[in-house]
């Protein structure tokens, strides 16, 4: 499950971070429900009412790993990305590919480079999968606060809050948008 949040307004860094706490666990929870089953890595990237934007990526493993194999989350630029002056990502997929392609950072600098975020992360993973057939998704914010979920795999849950609403979804163009509960 990938999730994002932005914080606008007149919330505090303090605030923002209690709420992205519980968004995180809310959308987690209904991802969980509805799945029924372990989703793999769980992604975060955030941006707070100061411009501040950071990244967290957590592992789902991979079945029959090398001993003292690496994956690509906790490596910085593989697993995710965050810079204050162009944005955060996080990453899922191929691990393999993902490092080697270095996906996090290949995509924000198409930000840096000035592509929109959705072109952006469709330049990416079309690169990882036609130089390495590699699958993956990412979700990813702007300083500006332009946020895009993509991915080439079958499927991706994946949630996002923004003033007030909850974008979701799990397959491609199926996007559920609810109030803040």
């Amino acid at each position: 499950m990938m999730f994002l949040v932005c914080c606008w307004g007149h919330l505090s860094s303090s605030a923002c971070h209690l709420l992205f706490n519980y968004l995180f666990i809310y959308c987690l929870s209904v991802c969980l429900s509805v799945l029924g089953r372990n989703l793999g890595t769980v992604g975060a990237v955030a941006l707070d009412c100061c411009g501040n934007v950071a990244y967290a990526t957590s592992t789902g493993g991979t079945s029959n790993k090398m001993v003292g194999r690496v994956g690509d989350s906790p490596c910085v630029g593989s697993g995710g990305y965050a810079d204050n002056d162009i944005g955060a990502i996080s990453t899922t997929g191929h691990g393999e590919s993902i490092l080697k392609v270095n996906l996090a950072r290949l995509t924000l600098f198409h930000v840096e480079q000035g592509m929109s975020v959705e072109e952006a992360a469709d330049k990416s993973l079309g690169y990882m999968k036609s130089r390495l057939n590699g699958i993956g998704g990412v979700i990813l914010v702007s300083k500006a606060g332009n946020w895009a979920v993509k991915w080439t795999s079958a499927s991706m849950p994946w949630a996002a809050a923004k003033d007030g609403k909850v974008h979701c979804g799990i397959d491609l163009h199926d996007t559920t948008i609810t109030n803040l509960p």
